[in-house]
C-alpha cells in the first residue's frame, strides 16, 4: 500500500526505521516494568496494611473477651456478696441463726442472740418461744 498525499508525514516510511522502532519498543518495555513495580509495590503495602489491621482486630478480640471474663467473675462475686447480705438480713429479721448444715458453721440460738432457746428446725418439731411459729418472736 502505499501513502496517499492526503496522510501527510506520519506515513512516511523514514520516519519509521528499525533504530526508532527499537526505541518505541524499550519505552514500552521500561514503562511496563516500572508499572508493574509500582503495582507490586503497592500489594504489598496493601498486604502489610490488611496484615496489621487484622492483627489489632485479633488484639481488640481477645480484649474483648478477656474483659467479658473479668466482668463475669467480678459479677459473680457481687451476686454471691449480695445474696450473703441478703440472707443475714432475712436470717435477723427472722430471728434465727444460720443452720450449721447449710453454712458449715456451729452457731447456736445464744451465740445469735437468741436467749439460749432452740431455733426451730425443719422437722424437729420444735417451735421458737413466742407462739407465733417458727422463728417468730
Amino acid at each position: 500500500m502505499g501513502c496517499s498525499k492526503n496522510v501527510g508525514a506520519v506515513c512516511d516510511p523514514s520516519l519509521m526505521d528499525t533504530p526508532s522502532l527499537l526505541l518505541a519498543l524499550a519505552a514500552l518495555l521500561v514503562g511496563v516494568a516500572l508499572g508493574f513495580l509500582l503495582a507490586r509495590q503497592s500489594a504489598a503495602t496493601r498486604t502489610a496494611r490488611a496484615e496489621a489491621e487484622r492483627d489489632a482486630a485479633v488484639k481488640r478480640a481477645a480484649d474483648v473477651t478477656a474483659d467479658r471474663e473479668q466482668l463475669a467473675h467480678q459479677f459473680r462475686s457481687l451476686s454471691a456478696d449480695a445474696l450473703e447480705k441478703q440472707t443475714k438480713q432475712a436470717d435477723r429479721a427472722a430471728g434465727t441463726a444460720p443452720d450449721p448444715d447449710i453454712r458449715g458453721t456451729a452457731a447456736t440460738p445464744a451465740a445469735a442472740g437468741g436467749g439460749g432457746k432452740p431455733a426451730h428446725r425443719p422437722g424437729s418439731g420444735t417451735q421458737a418461744a413466742g407462739g407465733g411459729g417458727p422463728g417468730l418472736r
